[in-house]
């Protein structure tokens, strides 16, 4: 059995705090990912590090947490390849993300794609 890791990075671009940040990345292996009993791919992501930044009108700014969350999830695509989903959201209290359009945030997210690969023949 061999365990293969993968590091996805994304670049979470200036999204308003009262929305949700979506996107994918591609990711493949060398060889094929096994299957396991059920017939599922053996493979999983976590999240590695992150860092995120809030913007007022442009500006960067602190402030008091409301919420945050992040999300990744891998898609496969073939017996190698997939491709790992981001969903971010970092918000004030939500009184004043809600009420405020001009809160921002953007960052970086890195992901940690772990996989078993089928062994070489």
């Amino acid at each position: 059995m061999t365990i293969a890791f993968k590091v996805v990075k994304f670049r979470v671009e200036k999204t308003s705090c009262s929305d949700i940040f979506e996107t994918k990345e591609p990711v493949e292996f060398r060889h094929k990912i096994r299957l396991d009993e059920k017939d599922n791919r053996v493979v999983d992501v976590a999240l590695r590090s992150f860092k995120f930044e809030v913007l007022y009108n442009g500006a960067v700014e602190d402030f008091e947490i409301g919420g945050q969350q992040i999300s990744l999830r891998f898609d496969g695509n073939g017996h190698d390849s997939g491709q790992v989903m981001l969903r971010a959201n970092l918000r004030p209290r939500k009184q004043v993300a809600s009420t405020d359009p001009a809160w921002q945030f953007q960052g970086e997210v890195e992901a940690l794609v772990i996989a078993e690969l089928e062994p070489l023949k």
